[in-house]
């Protein structure tokens, strides 16, 4: 895991570089809103995974330690040296293709991975945007790993270098690569077509690392014009627990009403836009391009956005700390009410960026709870008194702050 740890300082170095570039050059490749929607929706999988992580774990040790080829079978164990770790670079990369393959191929498996592609930018820190229960469903395409008696680590490590190395493909300020690297390789020409909802690029270019099992299973397409970024049905939120359900919430409520039986189960695993025949007809991609193209973007005052700017920075700078006090100290209890509450904060963001009327006041509340209870553990810990002077006058500022711009 400290692949991904010693990443995350470089992927915000990374962001850094390419927003300056980005304001310097007038490219308009960022948003504020949408960017701190997609780090609002990386954290959450993030906080979450705290939890589920640990779960996913406990299952893949149980079936490596007790139903695994070498457990049933009597096969030799596999070691761990330069060639295994190859082996199973590449098999992991082979599973993962099919994963996100069948996760633009089936209702139930997209309803997890469509928060990765609801951002109408394309930018680097779209990597970061994932779906907070996509990992239960990628973690079943894994299961051949530990039945055929790869370790823990030797999983671990050639999955998160396959998840750092598709950072850098989300970006539009590289353009196409020498012919050899892009036949084999992921770059971000190939990555810019799988996140663009033009008819001709849907569904196309699921490989993680490697291009080629796009090539091998016809699902491979060029770049030719740029993209239009963003999901056939647009952003219609930045609430990020919103988008998160809102998938699977349509699934169910199509199931709910259909009246046939086989429809009520068909609708989980139909391709995206399929709906039973009593609810119409299919619904069929439309033809966009980037001229016409209106993207979700309210209004908000400009103290908002310095406000979620402020409010944003403390989460990101603990986030590390928090995560590794979670995995090493935190009680299930702790663990729950971290989650909680990052899950407020950002979704307060994201109400407020929409403006609606609830954000005011439970952003009220959670500064309110912030001051009383930060206090509390503060002095628990025995910490200097400036600690606890210092979150007050966060806390007094902070309530100022909304004051001033809730009227």
């Amino acid at each position: 895991m400290e692949i991904l740890t010693y990443s995350v300082p470089f992927f915000f170095l990374f962001m850094a570089i390419e927003v300056a570039y980005d304001r310097k050059y007038k490219k308009g490749f960022y948003r504020f809103n949408d960017a701190v929607n997609n780090l609002s929706m990386g954290i959450i999988q993030q906080v979450c995974g705290l939890f589920l992580n640990i779960i996913l774990l406990i299952v893949f040790v149980g079936i490596l330690n007790h139903y695994s080829i070498q457990q049933l079978f009597g096969a030799p164990a596999i070691p761990e040296t330069w060639w295994t770790y190859i082996l199973a670079f590449f098999l992991v990369d082979f599973l993962y293709y099919w994963y996100h393959r069948k996760s633009h191929e089936m209702n139930f498996l997209w309803a997890s991975h469509i928060v990765h592609h609801q951002s109408e930018e394309y930018n680097l820190a779209v990597a970061l945007r994932q779906g907070t229960f996509q990992v239960f469903f990628t973690f079943f395409f894994f299961l051949p790993m530990p039945f055929l008696g790869f370790s823990v680590q030797l999983f671990l490590t050639t999955y998160l270098i396959g998840v750092v190395y598709q950072f850098w493909i989300h970006t539009r300020t590289i353009g196409k690569l020498p012919f050899w690297f892009e036949f084999i390789f992921n770059t971000p020409s190939h990555h810019r077509v799988h996140h663009g909802k033009n008819i001709k690029y849907l569904d196309k270019n699921h490989g993680a690392v490697f291009i080629i099992w796009d090539r091998i299973f016809g699902s491979f397409q060029e770049e030719e014009e740029e993209p239009v970024y963003g999901i056939t049905t647009g952003m219609k939120s930045w609430n990020p627990v919103w988008l998160n359900f809102t998938a699977y919430i349509q699934l169910f409520k199509n199931s709910w009403k259909t009246k046939h039986w086989r429809d009520k189960i068909r609708v989980f695993y139909k391709p995206p836009g399929w709906r039973p025949a009593d609810l119409g007809p299919k619904l069929k991609p439309k033809a966009v391009s980037r001229e016409t193209q209106e993207k979700y973007d309210p209004v908000y005052p400009t103290s908002v956005g310095w406000y979620i700017f402020v409010q944003l920075l403390p989460l990101l700078l603990g986030f590390q700390w928090i995560k590794d006090f979670g995995e090493q100290q935190a009680t299930f209890f702790q663990m729950g009410i971290i989650v909680f509450f990052y899950v407020l904060s950002l979704t307060n963001f994201g109400g407020l960026f929409d403006q609606r009327k609830w954000a005011w006041w439970s952003e009220t509340s959670r500064i309110m709870t912030l001051g009383i209870c930060g206090s509390w553990i503060l002095y628990s810990l025995s910490l200097p008194l400036f600690w606890i002077v210092g979150l007050a006058l966060f806390v007094v500022v902070s309530l100022q702050w909304i004051l001033q711009f809730r009227k």
